[in-house]
């Protein structure tokens, strides 16, 4: 892995508003746009927004972090589009494309595809999209500079602070830093990591769900039940890493529930004791 070099240019001088994304001795660039921003982002002041290339259109739907990933031939166009359809939960797009817009409707269909699968495997976002994206069919030159295209895509997601295609974490437990969620129905074990809150291989859920639990979350589910996550005794079959101590705790127990209300140590202290304790200290 040689090391890399990323531009951030904060178009509106705040973080939370338009960013201008580029990597060194790359020809591709990324537009990070709000919502509230998105019909002032037109070509005179962001240069390749109507180029072709692939979006994500990103937000929250019930409390759960969510994804919808497209391709157009104008990238502006097709985020206007978005502004009155039914995909309303999205609250930021991020557009990627090439400065010299070599990009063509085979290229970017690909890419679609390819980060649909890639972002329904991590499941760290629910992905909105309705049907699966057709995988163009591209010559062996064209697809090697295409997976080099998505790579790069991946890390820029990556480094605008979406995790949206990780799924292989590293993390050294330490038993100290373990939080327990257990009834008569579940038990699991649990660490707080740079990436999220980490359930361990080993834990098991409520093979029920309750009524109130989101679609978003039971979805979520099934998914790691489909993807042998977690298996058909209802076990993690590996460490899997959650966005929030609140979903994971939701999808251990089948139901509605508060992370850092339900989380415990070995001492019985609930993470929200835990952190009040660390705040007293600074």
């Amino acid at each position: 892995m040689y090391q890399k070099t990323i531009k951030l240019f904060l178009y509106d001088g705040d973080p939370n508003e338009r960013i201008i994304c580029e990597l060194t001795n790359w020809n591709g660039i990324a537009y990070k746009i709000p919502r509230a921003m998105l019909k002032n982002s037109t070509k005179d002041k962001l240069s390749f927004i109507e180029n072709t290339g692939v979006y994500f259109l990103i937000g929250d739907k019930d409390e759960i972090p969510s994804i919808y990933i497209g391709e157009a031939e104008n990238l502006y166009r097709r985020l206007i589009r978005h502004l009155s359809d039914s995909k309303d939960f999205w609250q930021e797009c991020i557009a990627f494309t090439r400065t010299d817009n070599s990009l063509n409707k085979a290229h970017v269909k690909y890419m679609e595809h390819q980060l649909y699968n890639s972002a329904v495997k991590s499941a760290r976002y629910d992905v909105d999209n309705e049907n699966v994206s057709t995988k163009s069919t591209l010559s062996m030159t064209d697809e090697a500079e295409m997976t080099e295209v998505i790579d790069n895509i991946k890390m820029l997601t990556n480094a605008l602070g979406y995790k949206i295609f990780i799924n292989s974490f590293k993390q050294k437990i330490k038993k100290e830093n373990l939080l327990y969620f257990a009834t008569k129905t579940f038990k699991a074990k649990g660490i707080i990591t740079n990436d999220g809150f980490m359930v361990l291989k080993g834990s098991t859920i409520n093979k029920k769900e309750a009524k109130s639990l989101h679609n978003s979350h039971i979805a979520l589910r099934n998914r790691l039940i489909g993807q042998k996550i977690i298996d058909q005794n209802y076990t993690f079959t590996e460490n899997y890493v959650f966005n929030s101590s609140s979903n994971a705790g939701c999808i251990v127990s089948g139901y509605r529930v508060s992370g850092p209300q339900s989380w415990k140590n070995a001492d019985g202290k609930t993470l929200k004791q835990i952190n009040e304790d660390k705040y007293k200290n600074l």
